[in-house]
């Protein structure tokens, strides 16, 4: 299968969020293949930022998006990179 789609997840307090977020990755752990978290290590509760290449289908990247952004200061989006064109 391919793994087209990259999601963001910026949270705006990592001691407030981690854990949410944790819960909703674990349950939709089987279809994330990468997964890279970004923070400041010196202000470990300012903005922290994590980066996933999902492999699912567009209703289940739907569904992880919808679970996280349902939690308080989290934000998540999508975005797809199709394959280039072969000729």
């Amino acid at each position: 299968m391919e793994c087209p789609t990259i999601v963001a997840v910026t949270l705006d307090d990592r001691l407030d969020g981690a854990l949410p977020v944790q819960d909703v990755l674990t349950r939709f752990g089987s279809v994330i293949r990468v997964r890279l978290g970004v923070h400041t290590p010196d202000r470990p509760n300012e903005q922290g930022l994590i980066l996933l290449q999902l492999c699912c289908d567009d209703a289940e990247t739907r569904e992880l998006l919808d679970s996280l952004n349902a939690i308080a200061g989290v934000r998540a989006q999508a975005m797809k990179i199709e394959p280039a064109a072969t000729t």
